[in-house]
Parts: structure tokens; C-alpha cells; sequence
């Protein structure tokens, strides 16, 4: 419905409407961003569209991780495509590193001033309608933040170091079940191994905190 009432508004608000929302920003759904990167870039501004379309896609992985099911990225991919762009969704493709540092560092900026605070709940619905499964459970709040954090660490690493085999590592480390990653970061059995490389130290070595 907020979709719909935006999209009646002319481009040259754009501004406006995302300074009026963006106290309701941290309940909205990653669909919502893919659109204001639509309208941006139905406006010729297309510095903020990537922003917003980049946005989306980062508050989506945040969504996914929720739910509990391992979903692929072909998953996440399905849903972008019925909402954003198709330009938009290539151009963050063909970004180059620096140009997608500089990206990660706005979005990262905008979630410690909005953090998320949405229900997946739509998002694994999505997850079972695409994958033909049933009851697919979100994870606990009490883990959400813990999500969240490594979420932002693992992009301020990104943006400060990590190259191309780091990526592919993270995206690895991210598609791996709650509990092998709960056992690997408590130092107990984990049902296969867990390789010595740069991402798996940073995230056995994470420090939460407050946390001694």
C-alpha cells in the first residue's frame, strides 16, 4: 500500500517523501527500497538509485538469514527480479570494487541510523512458495542482532580488505545451518569442516558488543 501511495507522487519528490519516511523505514520490507531505486532512476538520478536498489538488496540478506531454511541465491535473485529494474540490477553487477566499496559504505551508514526492525516473515513465505516447502520458521529475535552485527562486520571488512575469494567464502559462510555455525563459533563438533580462511577466523574470532 505505501508502494502505491508513493508511486502517485511526481519524481521531484522523491527527496521529500524519503525525508518524511525515513522514521518508517526500519519496518519496511526490502520491496520498498527496490521501488524509491525505480523511481530514482525513472527521475535520472542514478547515483541514488543504486543506493536504494543496493539497500534492497542488503536488507533482503538480512531478511533471508532469518528465516530458517537455507535458501540459494537463486532465490534472492527471483524476488529482485520482480522488483527492481532490470538496468539497476545490472549496473550493480558490473560495478567494479571500488565503486561497490563506496556503495557498502552508505548502505552500512544508513543501517546504523535505521537498523532493521521488519518481520521476514513475507520473505520466507516467498522462500516456501519458490523452494515448494511448508512451515519454514523464522529465527529466534534473541539471535537477530547477532545476525545483524556480523552482517555489518562482515561488510566493514569487506569495504577495508576483502577481495574476490573472501566474497566467495562469506557468500559459503552465510548459506551454512544456525547450528554448525553456532557450534564452529563455540568451539564445539560441527557436522564437517570448517576451512581456515579469512572469513571463518573473522567470524570465530567476532566479538559482540559489550562482550569481554
Amino acid at each position: 500500500m505505501l508502494v502505491e501511495l508513493v508511486s502517485r507522487y511526481p519524481y521531484v519528490y522523491n527527496d521529500q517523501m524519503m525525508e518524511a519516511l525515513e522514521p518508517l523505514t526500519p519496518r519496511l520490507h526490502a520491496h520498498f527500497f527496490f521501488a524509491m531505486g525505480n523511481r530514482y532512476a525513472a527521475g535520472d538520478d542514478m547515483e541514488a538509485a543504486n543506493f536504494w536498489t543496493f539497500l534492497g538488496r542488503y536488507r533482503l540478506r538480512y531478511d533471508a538469514l532469518r528465516c530458517d531454511y537455507m535458501a540459494g541465491d537463486v532465490v534472492s535473485d527471483k524476488y529482485v527480479s520482480f522488483y527492481s529494474l532490470p538496468p539497476l540490477r545490472d549496473q550493480l553487477l558490473q560495478m567494479g570494487d571500488a565503486e561497490r566499496r563506496e556503495l557498502l559504505t552508505e548502505v552500512l551508514a544508513w543501517d546504523a541510523e535505521n537498523p532493521a526492525a521488519n518481520d521476514p516473515r513475507y520473505f520466507c513465505e516467498f522462500i516456501e512458495d519458490t523452494e515448494r516447502q511448508r512451515n519454514i520458521g523464522i529465527i529466534p529475535k534473541s539471535q537477530w542482532d547477532t545476525i545483524r552485527l556480523f552482517m555489518r562486520a562482515a561488510a566493514q571488512k569487506y569495504i577495508d580488505e576483502l577481495n574476490n575469494e573472501d566474497l566467495t567464502d562469506l557468500e559459503k559462510l552465510l548459506d551454512i545451518d544456525d547450528t554448525n555455525l553456532y557450534n564452529f563459533f563455540n568451539g564445539l563438533e560441527t557436522d564437517f569442516k570448517f576451512y581456515d580462511n579469512k572469513i571463518n577466523l573473522m567470524f570465530k574470532n567476532f566479538k559482540f558488543s559489550g562482550q569481554e
